[in-house]
């Protein structure tokens, strides 16, 4: 993954789906059957790759790249995006609601 830059926008095809079959294999070790829904992944959380083809989750405004936290509270059906982006002169966060759709999809 050290080759996937910028939340995994710039990856390789190859790695994409080398990616995704390690995700499959992740996903059947899953101990809950509504993983989506699963208080265990509520909290704060870094975005470090998706698989997004656009909006907040690749990180990026026109030319610029920041950093992509979400927020999730699935016992609310509830996730906020927050896109950071820093540098020497501005600070700016944006936000985006995302809803869950059904037990296995955010």
């Amino acid at each position: 993954m050290s080759s996937c830059k910028n939340n995994g926008v710039t990856c390789d095809p190859e790695t994409r789906i080398l990616i995704h079959e390690q995700l499959v294999t992740l996903e059947t070790l899953i101990p809950t059957r509504s993983p989506a829904r699963s208080d265990l992944n509520s909290g704060f959380w870094r975005l470090v790759y998706s698989n997004s083809p656009a909006g907040l989750n690749t990180g990026k405004i026109g030319p610029i790249w920041g950093k992509v936290y979400q927020d999730l509270k699935p016992e609310k059906k509830f996730i906020k995006n927050l896109l950071v982006i820093e540098n020497s002169w501005i600070r700016l966060g944006l936000f985006g609601d995302q809803r869950i759709e059904s037990d296995q999809v955010w």
